[in-house]
């Protein structure tokens, strides 16, 4: 049986490299402002993914009120949102040379999703989220399933 998978729902293999969770926060863009310092260490690419759901995707698409959008449309908005935050990053930084940055779109809860495109990445980064004073010493849930959980070393970022 020849099953088809759609665009939105294919993990990306991603071998070698650095992979970057990023969900257009803060935080995030520190996070790929230190993997591109890295990369350009190592002289790897920088693969920076942001995951998304139905559930989470839907308010940027634009719409008719109440209309659902398509999970193609959910994933090619995505896919320009992640494009265009990874844009403004490696853009602050100014001129000069930049590792490679290669975008990606992938459908799937954060925590686990990152894992798994991580599996074979040399690097795994992520962002620290606090919410205040006390909780900035306290891990985002995403940070604390990549490092409970991934099969590759795990960097935090604090902004």
């Amino acid at each position: 049986m020849d099953e088809t998978v759609e665009p939105w729902a294919a993990v990306p293999t991603i071998e070698g490299g650095l992979v970057v969770g990023s969900d257009g926060s803060r935080g995030a863009a520190s996070a790929l402002d230190w993997a591109l310092d890295d990369a350009q260490r190592r002289g790897c690419a920088v693969h920076v993914v942001r995951t998304w759901m139905l559930a989470t995707a839907i308010d940027d698409v634009p719409g008719e009120p109440g209309s659902v959008p398509s999970m193609d449309e959910c994933a090619q908005v995505t896919q320009r949102l992640v494009e265009s935050d990874a844009a403004a990053t490696v853009a602050a930084r100014g001129s000069g040379t930049h590792p490679e940055v290669v975008c990606h779109a992938v459908h799937g809860p954060a925590g686990p999703t990152l894992v798994a495109v991580a599996a074979h990445a040399d690097l795994l980064v992520v962002g620290h989220r606090g919410r205040g004073h006390l909780a900035d010493l306290l891990l985002g849930s995403v940070a604390e399933y990549a490092l409970r959980h991934a099969t590759c070393p795990v960097v935090v970022v604090r902004r």
